[in-house]
């Protein structure tokens, strides 16, 4: 069965492996957890959010009950940005890592077979920068059968 720890792992390994056509990571700092300190930008951040849901499935062809469970995630992702606002600059590598994102998910759907399905829901940029970091978050929502 797979863990909600185990499952964002698998999100984290993702997000790590994203490379730009000069091989370098598009996310240099990736976390399964929050954090307070950045140390390289765009960071990322992993979590498990409140939202876990659970239906049973139909038995069908003398297969046993059965469980899908819906489990959420966000990945903040955080961009130094020096000015009051968002400069083109900061807004370029939050576009970039954010579209390198939601295209990983479209091509791996199921995790490499590690998951039912995974999907982005929703993704917000939050233009206004509140603290030294422009945020995007990302809601994924991601489905595990349950034997």
């Amino acid at each position: 069965m797979k863990t909600i720890a185990g499952i964002s792992e698998l999100i984290v390994t993702k997000l790590e492996g994203l490379v730009d056509g000069s091989s370098n990571r598009i996310i240099p700092e990736v976390l399964g957890y929050p954090s307070g300190t950045k140390t390289m930008y765009p960071s990322a951040e992993v979590l498990p959010t409140a939202a876990i849901s659970t239906r049973k499935l139909e038995t069908t062809g003398g297969v046993g009950a059965r469980l899908e469970r819906v489990i959420n995630f966000q990945i903040k992702l955080y961009q130094e940005a020096a000015e009051a606002s968002m400069g083109a600059e900061s807004l370029g590598r939050v576009s970039a890592a954010v579209d390198a994102i939601l295209s990983s998910f479209d091509t791996d759907p199921d995790l490499s077979d590690e998951v039912a399905g995974i999907v982005a829901d929703d993704v917000i940029i939050d233009y206004a920068v509140r603290f030294p970091n422009a945020v995007a978050t990302i809601n994924l929502r991601c489905v595990i059968i349950v034997p």
